[in-house]
C-alpha cells in the first residue's frame, strides 16, 4: 500500500506506532461522531471505509456541526481499498 519512500518512514525511520490508526466501517452514526469514538479510543488517525461498492466521487464525508472539536486525522476509503486492508 505503501510507496518506497512510505516503507523507508515506517521501517527504517522508526515512525513510532505504539498509537494506532483505526479502521472502521461507515455506518448509521456521523462521521464525526465515529471518528470522535475513534479518538477517545485513543487512536491517532481514523480511516473510514465505505460500507458499500461505489464511485468514490459520489462519497461525501458531512460534519454534524462539531466536527470542529475533533483532534485526529480522518478520512474515507473507498469499499475495495478498506477490504483489501482487512485482509
Amino acid at each position: 500500500m505503501f510507496n518506497k519512500e512510505g516503507q523507508k518512514a515506517i521501517f527504517e525511520n522508526k515512525i513510532d506506532m505504539v498509537v494506532p490508526v483505526i479502521l472502521v466501517e461507515r455506518g448509521i452514526c456521523t462521521f464525526v461522531t465515529k471518528v470522535r469514538n475513534i479518538e477517545r479510543a485513543g487512536a491517532n488517525a481514523a480511516i473510514v471505509m465505505d460500507n458499500k461498492k461505489e464511485s468514490s466521487e459520489h462519497v461525501i464525508m458531512a460534519d454534524d456541526g462539531s466536527g470542529h472539536t475533533i483532534g485526529i486525522p480522518s478520512f474515507m476509503i473507498r469499499n475495495e481499498i478498506g477490504t483489501a486492508l482487512k485482509e
